[in-house]
C-alpha cells in the first residue's frame, strides 16, 4: 500500500492585518508625518507605504493577555487585536464593542487530536477534539461487496479505489486545523490507518463497505472571503469581500500599548528627543546631540509701545521686555511740482506797516513784531485735533521657518526674513546609558495662527488650547513736530499787504490770509 503526506496548510492571515495594527499604534505618536520607517535603513522607505518595518533579527510583538484579561477590556472596539496566551492565538474582535466576538486568526485550533474515526453504516466520519468533523456518504459505491484496493491522498483529497476500477473522493481540508502534516495514510486489508506528525492516529474497519462510485454532487457555493482591506485614515477599516460586498468597521484606535524593548541604535542624527513644558509659557526642545532650544513665551508676546525715532525708524517694545527697531521706513520724496505763473504787478500802494518777524510762543499763540516797533500777540491759533492717523507699520506675526531663520510679517502685508540664527553645532558627546522610560509627556504637536490674533496649540495628548488675542495695544500718536525756522524778512510789500489771520490746516501746515485776501 502507498503512504502519502501533504504540504502543511499555511494559516490564512492577511499580512495587511499586521501592518494596519501597527498603524494604529503609531497613530498616537507625538509627531504627525506622512510616512514612517522603523528598524533598519530608516532613510530608505517604500514610497507606497504609510508605515514600513525592516529588521533581520527582530519581529513585531503583539499585546499579550489571558482570556480573562481580554474579557475585562471595556467595550473593545471592532478589529481590536491581541495575542491570547491561553489559546496561543492572535485574536481579532469581529463583533461590536457591546457584543464582542473574538476570532482566532489562524485556521482551526492548535494540536487537535482525532477524537472520532468510524464507519456508521455507509457514512465515514472523521472528527477532532475542537468539534470539527468531516463526513462522506459512501452508499453509492455499489452493491456487490467490492473490496477497496487502494487509498491515496493528493493534497487534501482522499481517493478510495475499488476492485472494479470505480473510485470515490472526499476533501479533508477542514481537518487540517493546526498545520499538522499527515505522516502516514495506509490501508492494511480492510483497516484504514491515518497518522499525523504529533503522533496521533486513528483506525477504522472498512470491510463491510460496499458500493460503486455515484454521480458527482453539485458544486458547492462560492465562498465569501476577504479580497482586500483599505485603511480609511480616520481609524476605520473597509473590508472588500469576494462577493462584491463591503464592511466598514468602527474607529479602531486602541489604547496605548505597553512599552516595548529598546530597539537597535539608529544612526546618529539631530532629532528632538524630548519636549519639556517649563510651565511659564515656554517649551524646551532637547535634541539628540545634547543641545536644546527654549522657545519664547508662547502665552503671548505683544507690542506694548511703539516709539518714532524721528529718523524714519520705529522701535517696538514687546511684553517680554525685548525690542525691535525697524529699518528706515521713509518713502522716496515725490517730484517737485511746477512753479505757478507769476501774476501781474499791482499798483504801488501806500507804504504800510509791515511784519518784521513772527515768534511762536509755544502755546498756540504768535507774537507779530511790526516795522513801526509795535507788536501784536494772536489768540491761541491751535485748531481742533484732527482724526487719528493711519496705523503705523507694526509686527503682526513672527514665524519660525524651522531652518534657523525667522520671518516678521508687518501690518502693511510686507515681510522680512532674518539670516540663519542657528549657532554652530557642538561636538557630539558619548552615548549615555539608556534611562528608565519616563511617563509620556504632553508636547506641542502643532500651532495654528487663527488669523485674529489668537493661536491654537494642539498637544500630543489630543487636547488643544486657544490663546487670547495676543495683538499688542495701539501705540500713542507722536507729538507735534517743532515749528520750522523763521525765514528772512522780505522787502516792504506794495499796498501795505499784511496778515489778516493765520489758519491751522490740521495736517502740520498753516495758511496765512493776507489783507488783500490772498493766501
Amino acid at each position: 500500500m502507498s503512504s502519502n503526506s501533504f504540504i502543511r496548510t499555511k494559516t490564512l492571515l492577511h499580512i495587511r492585518y499586521v501592518v494596519l495594527a501597527l498603524l494604529l499604534v503609531v497613530s498616537n505618536s507625538s509627531t504627525l508625518i506622512s510616512q514612517i520607517k522603523m528598524g533598519d535603513n530608516p532613510n530608505a522607505i517604500n514610497p507606497a507605504s504609510l508605515l514600513e518595518l525592516e529588521s533581520s533579527d527582530k519581529g513585531f510583538l503583539w499585546p499579550r493577555m489571558t482570556t480573562i484579561q481580554r474579557d475585562n477590556i471595556s467595550f473593545p472596539p471592532t478589529a481590536l487585536t491581541i495575542f491570547n496566551t491561553d489559546n496561543v492565538c492572535i485574536e481579532v474582535n469581529v463583533g461590536t464593542p457591546i457584543a464582542p466576538n473574538w476570532l482566532c486568526l489562524r485556521k482551526g485550533s492548535d494540536n487537535q487530536n482525532i477524537t472520532y474515526f468510524d464507519l456508521d453504516g455507509q457514512i465515514l466520519t472523521i472528527s477532532i477534539e475542537g468539534g470539527n468533523s468531516q463526513t462522506v456518504d459512501l452508499s453509492g459505491l455499489g452493491e456487490d461487496n467490492q473490496e477497496i484496493t487502494e487509498l491515496s491522498l493528493d493534497g487534501t483529497i482522499l481517493t478510495i479505489s475499488l476492485e472494479d476500477g470505480n473510485t470515490r473522493t472526499v476533501d479533508l481540508l477542514s481537518l487540517n486545523t493546526d498545520d499538522q502534516i499527515i505522516t502516514n495514510f495506509e490501508l492494511v486489508g480492510s483497516i484504514l490507518n491515518i497518522e499525523i506528525e504529533d503522533g496521533n492516529s486513528r483506525s477504522v474497519d472498512l470491510s463491510d463497505y460496499p458500493g460503486i462510485v455515484g454521480p458527482a454532487g453539485p458544486e458547492g457555493p462560492v465562498g465569501n472571503g476577504i479580497d482586500s482591506i483599505a485603511y480609511n485614515s480616520d481609524g476605520t477599516l473597509t473590508l472588500f469581500y469576494s462577493n462584491g460586498s463591503t464592511f466598514t468597521t468602527g474607529v479602531l484606535i486602541g489604547p496605548q500599548g505597553s512599552a516595548g524593548t529598546d530597539g537597535q541604535d539608529g544612526q546618529d542624527g539631530i532629532g528632538i528627543t524630548n519636549t519639556i513644558n517649563n510651565n511659564d509659557g515656554t517649551y524646551t526642545f532637547v535634541y539628540s546631540d545634547g543641545s536644546s532650544f527654549t522657545t519664547d513665551n508662547l502665552n503671548g508676546n505683544g507690542i506694548i509701545n511703539t516709539v518714532d525715532n524721528s529718523d524714519g525708524t520705529f522701535t517696538f517694545f514687546y511684553s517680554d521686555g525685548s525690542t525691535f527697531t525697524t529699518s528706515d521706513l521713509t518713502g522716496p520724496r515725490g517730484v517737485d511740482g511746477q512753479d505757478g505763473v507769476d501774476g501781474q504787478d499791482g499798483a504801488n500802494g501806500i507804504d504800510g506797516i509791515g511784519i518784521q518777524s513772527v515768534v511762536s510762543n509755544g502755546d498756540g499763540t504768535f507774537t507779530i513784531f511790526l516795522t513801526n516797533g509795535t507788536s501784536y500777540t494772536s489768540p491761541d491759533l491751535t485748531g481742533p485735533r484732527g482724526a487719528d492717523g493711519q496705523d503705523g507699520t507694526g509686527i503682526v506675526n513672527t514665524i519660525d521657518n524651522n531652518d534657523g531663520t525667522f520671518t516678521f510679517i508687518y501690518s502693511d502685508g510686507s515681510t522680512f526674513t532674518t539670516s540663519d540664527l542657528t549657532g554652530p553645532r557642538g561636538f557630539v558627546g558619548p552615548q549615555g546609558a539608556d534611562g528608565i522610560d519616563g511617563i509620556d509627556g504632553v508636547g506641542v504637536r502643532n500651532i495654528v495662527d487663527n488669523g485674529d490674533g489668537t493661536f491654537t496649540i494642539f498637544l500630543t495628548d489630543g487636547t488643544s488650547y486657544t490663546s487670547p488675542d495676543l495683538t499688542g495695544p495701539q501705540g500713542p500718536i507722536g507729538a507735534q513736530g517743532p515749528q520750522g525756522p523763521q525765514g528772512t524778512t522780505g522787502a516792504d510789500g506794495v499796498d501795505g499787504r499784511g496778515i489778516a489771520r493765520v489758519e491751522d490746516n490740521g495736517d502740520g501746515t498753516f495758511t496765512y490770509v493776507y489783507t488783500d485776501s490772498t493766501t
